[in-house]
């Protein structure tokens, strides 16, 4: 026993000497290592429960283990018990730098600024090589407009990684974070690289990076580096903020807030990102109740009091806004961003002026703030001002190239070159050039005839003329309403400034210029009424129930789904009806939202009266808020219209019950993108299904009169469904087949009464009465109305040219000719020719010489052309 006990001794001694270390040193090492791993991966007590007793060792030797240990307060939000427990420390070891930067940190979090600083400038004295501390240092300076003094520090910083002083993955990333902050963005992203290369699984490094990314409008990059770093950790609150930041889905957004207040419950910008929601949804005491949970956290952050002060604002709390911008201005001289959060909440309310008057004031207390330039660039444009707003724009680009929406939207205002100015009594008109001669006069003509008739009833006069754009390519439409290519939307409403896309724009799906530009022009009215503050739903309802007013076809029939929904109890109470628009639940649920909005527009008119509608767009324009418009105009609260709305759908669904009955749910997510029709067909097991089906199946075996009694049938129970696969063409293909002329007319006639497209059967239908029944005005009558989808079609203006013809309506037939023209025909010489003769005809004997002299340019020995020339020299003379 005691030869084994000397042989141990002896192998521990030579253990000692071979390594340099005892064993308790070398079982630290490895607690080290575990409490960073835990921390590294966000288990946060784990690592805390592991830094301790290191930290009780080695407090004034290593800084590791005092970060790593306090960290675990701030990821998870316990600032209070940080300070505290800081403390304690702190009066063991007063001089311990890491302790002091780990209180300045605590103290930032909290709002005590003056405390912070003071933290770091002790760090600082004690530590002048402390990277991180300047960093922090230099932030808590700019949050107090001291950003010239804070660029020292981050100068310093740099110039150690200048001089190749920095050897740690965590001091590089530092010195990356400091070149972002000096605006050095192309050697910030360099250095983060580099600091990638060395360790791939720095979670703070990978977070500055993406967030470089972000700021910079990478977001494909932003996103793809938060989800790594998230993989490594996926409990750190601040990576779900800033991965939410670089989404534009305010759904993503909405559940990664909530995820990151799940890891830290105080953590401010989540609970900032929520309010900012609910500002969106005009929540605004929700949005409140959030405000005073978090500047009862930090009561000096600045994006919570731009929060605050944008809901008094909304509000029209004026008294309560100048006090918050009071304070504001008091902890932060060079307040710029707390204006550009104001001018973004005013943005998501589509209150345009107002972001134009705060972002001046972005620029008026930090000149520098290149941001502020771009955003009120755009917005100046939104209103209309293209030469000023290009001034913004390229004075924000100048300053941050990397900004994409003002590089976008100068690209855009360049191509404006190429595009042409028209106007009508109460229109300009922006239009590309190649358009001009097809659309200019026809959305022109539709502009007029949309204000003639929603005036009368929406008492609105603008002050100048409402501006319309008119945009062939989709991706230039998209830059003009967000910076960028790649938005869903037709047409945007701006206040008296439109915006929509041309069919060239959507070249490849059905699309109805003609009801984008009524609807856009419906919100004209409503948000001017209303200063720009009508609740969203209340304008879009209000802009669909003017389009089936103007043309019933144009009535987006969506009763089946309303009703469906109705079943499922999924149409939105009036609180939450935004969140359609913003947040769907299901495909079809923005769609749905629209109509839904509507039918209340709708039955608000049928019980109140239309005058209802122009007083509550008032009240919103004088700043109340729903409830308070709806006791002074209906004399009822929201939820009493709400409540009597649903009972005046129940009726109107028993007519849909053959219809709906045996339906499955037909708004669950799935992961196939289909319709609601399309979820329907072969699973339902109701009549009108049923009939549709079978009619089909009957006509692809050729037993017409058999399908034709089922597609009839399907008619009878529900006549509204217009979409593929619809009873109305499977009839017309076999009336077509059979001859049957009459049956034919009645049946598209039928169809084309519920669908706004058609463009086919219209076409056909007029070629019916022109050509077999001789009616012209109704041929005139569907030609137009097969334009109105597909202006393009060079053979139906032909057509509905030499129809004005034969009726001797010659101005209309030079108009339509000139159509022709513009569409550049393949034979110019004849279509020059046919203008010069409708010119003749109509009396303009020196427009008909000039016109047929073109034509025999092109051709000289056109003799048509020639005796129409002698024909206009002979009147002339």
């Amino acid at each position: 026993m005691k030869r084994r006990q000397e042989i141990f001794f002896i192998a521990f001694i030579f253990f000692i000497v071979c390594t340099g270390m005892p064993v308790f040193a070398q079982e630290s090492s490895q607690d080290l290592e575990k409490a960073k791993e835990a921390l590294q991966t966000g288990d946060y007590l784990e690592a805390r429960r592991l830094f301790q007793p290191l930290l009780e060792n080695t407090l004034m030797d290593d800084g590791e283990q005092v970060l790593g240990y306090f960290e675990t307060f701030l990821a998870l939000g316990n600032y209070n018990d940080g300070i505290d427990e800081l403390e304690s420390y702190l009066n063991k070891a007063p001089a311990n730098p890491y302790l002091l930067y780990m209180k300045g940190r605590f103290l930032m979090a909290v709002g005590r600024y003056k405390d912070a600083e003071q933290a770091f400038i002790d760090a600082q004295k004690y530590k002048e090589d402390f990277l991180r501390n300047l960093l922090e240092l230099g932030d808590l300076l700019e949050k107090t407009g001291r950003k010239r003094y804070a660029y020292r520090y981050y100068r310093q910083i740099t110039s150690e990684y200048n001089q190749n002083r920095l050897r740690t993955t965590q001091s590089i990333g530092i010195a990356g974070k400091a070149f972002a902050k000096l605006g050095d963005f192309h050697e910030a992203n360099r250095v983060f690289k580099l600091a990638y290369e060395l360790d791939s699984k720095n979670v703070q490094n990978l977070y500055w990076w993406a967030d470089l990314f972000r700021e910079k409008f990478n977001n494909v990059d932003a996103q793809r580096t938060f989800e790594e770093a998230i993989s490594i950790n996926p409990h750190s609150a601040e990576l779900y903020v800033g991965y939410a930041r670089s989404l534009e889905s305010f759904s993503r957004m909405e559940a990664l807030a909530n995820k990151a207040i799940e890891e830290n419950p105080n953590c401010v910008d989540a609970l900032n990102m929520l309010v900012e929601i609910h500002i969106l949804d005009s929540h605004y005491d929700e949005a409140e109740e959030l405000l005073n949970k978090t500047l009862e956290i930090n009561p000096a952050c600045e994006q919570s009091l731009a929060n605050l002060a944008s809901i008094y604002h909304l509000r029209n709390a004026e008294e309560k806004f100048a006090q918050t911008e009071q304070k504001v201005q008091e902890i932060n001289p060079q307040c710029g961003d707390f204006y550009i959060t104001l001018a973004e909440n005013c943005i998501r309310r589509f209150r345009y002026k107002d972001t134009v008057s705060f972002c001046r004031k972005a620029i008026s207390k930090e000149l520098d703030n290149w941001h502020a330039y771009a955003l009120l660039g755009s917005n100046i444009l939104r209103i209309g001002q293209v030469a000023e707003a290009r001034r913004y724009l390229e004075r924000g680009f100048k300053g941050d190239p990397f900004n994409l929406y003002a590089r976008n939207t100068l690209e855009l205002i360049d191509d404006y070159k190429d595009f042409e100015s028209m106007e009508s009594e109460h229109f300009s008109l922006l239009i590309h050039s190649s358009e001009s001669g097809v659309l200019g006069q026809p959305i022109l003509a539709l502009a007029e005839e949309c204000y003639d008739s929603l005036h009368i009833r929406y008492p609105y006069i603008p002050e100048q003329k409402i501006r319309i754009e008119a945009y062939n390519d989709h991706a230039d439409f998209a830059v003009r309403i967000s910076g960028l290519p790649g938005i869903g939307l037709l047409g945007v409403c701006f206040g008296d400034v439109v915006a929509f896309d041309t069919p060239k724009a959507q070249s490849g799906s059905e699309y109805n210029w003609s009801r984008t530009l009524w609807h856009e022009l419906a919100h004209v009215m409503t948000m001017s009424i209303s200063d720009n503050k009508v609740p969203r739903w209340v304008t879009e309802g209000l802009s669909v129930y003017e389009e089936k007013l103007a043309r019933p076809e144009w009535g987006r029939e969506m009763d089946l789904e309303l009703f469906a929904a109705l079943d499922q109890n999924l149409l939105l109470p009036l609180e939450d009806i935004n969140k359609g628009f913003t947040r769907p639940k299901f495909p079809e649920q923005i769609m749905l939202t629209y109509y839904q909005s509507a039918k209340l527009m709708e039955f608000i008119v049928e019980r109140f009266g239309f005058t209802a509608i122009v007083d509550l767009l008032a009240e919103f324009g004088k700043g109340s808020n729903l409830e308070n418009a709806f006791q002074m105009v209906l004399q009822k609260t929201p939820e009493e219209v709400e409540k009597e709305f649903f009972d005046s759908l129940r009726p109107e669904r028993d007519k849909y019950a053959p219809v709906l009955s045996g339906l499955p749910p037909m708004f669950s997510v799935s992961n196939k993108e289909e319709s609601f029709f399309e979820k329907l067909f072969g699973k339902s097991k109701n009549p009108f299904f049923e009939n549709v089906k079978d009619g089909y199946e009957l006509l692809n075996e050729g037993k017409f009169e058999d399908a034709e009694k089922k597609f009839l049938k399907a008619i009878e129970i529900f006549p509204n469904y217009t979409r593929a696969g619809n009873s109305y063409q499977g009839l017309a293909k076999i009336y077509r087949e059979k001859g049957e002329e009459s049956k034919l007319i009645n049946i598209l006639k039928d169809y084309l009464t519920f669908t706004e497209y058609g463009a086919e059967e219209a076409r056909e239908l007029a070629q019916i009465y022109e050509d077999m029944v001789g009616n012209l005005a109704r041929a005139e009558y569907y030609y137009k109305r097969s334009i109105q989808i597909e202006p393009y079609d060079l053979n139906t203006h032909t057509r509905l040219a030499e129809l004005y013809g034969k009726q001797k309506s010659y101005s209309s037939e030079t108009e339509e000719r000139l159509v022709i023209l513009a569409m550049d025909p393949l034979d110019r010489a004849k279509a020059r020719y046919h203008l010069a003769l409708s010119l003749y005809n109509n009396g303009q004997m020196p427009d008909a010489k000039r016109e047929v002299l073109r034509s025999l340019e092109i051709s000289p020995g056109y003799r048509d052309a020639q005796r129409l020339l002698l024909k206009c020299v002979e009147n002339q003379n």
